[in-house]
């Protein structure tokens, strides 16, 4: 009876150390797994519908941790905050934004974390409230569900105008103006058929053009070689009127020679025409005073001996 009381206390003994052990084992996990773990918050002004707990946190696009939690604002109702727990070595900046995001047109949803740049300061991580808060903005789902009904609006507004600008006045204007638009083309057919005549009256007297600068070209050309001609005949009569002036300066010049040569002999003469002249006055005025002289000679010559 001893013995079995003293394995039943051993057996006691030995499952209190076990679950001891396991207390502790407990204890320092949940102490290390806290701090593994640091908590951020996120406030959505949107609808988060679909979004829960334990949902999936995405940092540029890669599972980093869950949401643990999400509560409604007590000041301001229309804000949901959302807590997320991601890694403590996990650098988020201060200019990161935080998004809800869906897996599909029917996939659950989750928190996306955009990456801010590399040279902003980083959030400091806490394990304890008040935790750090990181920025957040609507989704481009949820941009696009707060502009559809303004876009709804605008389509009404758009359908109204249509329908007041489609009235059965103006539907008879614009039938109206179709109607101007039919004769304007036919109209615009009739000239374009015009205008093909045109040209191809155009190319027949361009044919006609062309024969016709053919036809000039080769007159032109002939004239010229005329005139090429023509120009050479009066290169070879400029010459010879150069051979011809040549000749004429050494004729002038044997002239002028001969001119000189007969000057002087008129001058000669007319020096011994003078002397002739004088002589002759003297003998008229000796006979007029003497005129036995011509007869009987100067009888007052004296004696001349024998």
């Amino acid at each position: 009876m001893e013995t079995k009381a003293h394995n039943v206390a051993v057996g006691a003994f030995i499952l209190a150390g076990i679950l001891a052990l396991v207390v502790v084992v407990i204890w320092l996990g949940r102490g290390q797994f806290g701090d593994e773990y640091a908590y951020y918050e996120t406030a959505f002004t949107e609808s988060v519908a679909g979004l829960k707990e334990d949902a999936v946190v995405r940092y540029n696009g890669v599972d980093v941790g869950h949401v643990k939690q999400l509560q409604l604002d007590r000041n301001d109702p229309k804000r949901v905050i959302v807590r997320l727990e991601v890694p403590r070595d996990l650098a988020i900046r201060e200019d990161s934004v935080a998004i809800v995001e869906s897996e599909g047109l029917t996939g659950a949803n989750y928190v996306e974390i955009e990456g801010g740049s590399p040279g902003a300061p980083a959030i400091m991580p806490r394990t304890d409230p008040p935790y750090p808060v990181i920025a957040s903005k609507p989704s481009f789902i949820q941009e696009i569900k707060e502009a559809a009904p303004k876009l709804v609006n605008r389509l009404d507004a758009v359908a109204d105008r249509a329908s007041d600008l489609l009235n059965a006045e103006n539907r008879k204007a614009i039938a109206h103006t179709l109607a101007n638009l039919t004769v304007a083309s036919d109209r615009l057919n009739q000239v374009l058929t015009t205008t093909d005549d045109t040209v191809k009256r155009v190319g027949q007297l361009s044919a006609n053009v062309d024969g016709i600068v053919a036809e000039a070209r080769g007159e032109i050309k002939q004239s010229l070689e005329q005139l090429h001609q023509t120009l050479a005949t009066i290169d070879k009569a400029a010459k010879g009127i150069d051979r011809l002036s040549t000749s004429a300066d050494d004729v002038v010049t044997a002239s002028k020679a001969q001119i000189a040569e007969s000057g002087a002999e008129l001058n000669q003469l007319l020096v011994q025409s003078r002397s002739l002249v004088q002589n002759l006055t003297r003998l008229v005025n000796d006979i007029e005073r003497q005129p036995t002289v011509l007869l009987f000679g100067d009888r007052r010559q004296g004696y001349k001996p024998r």
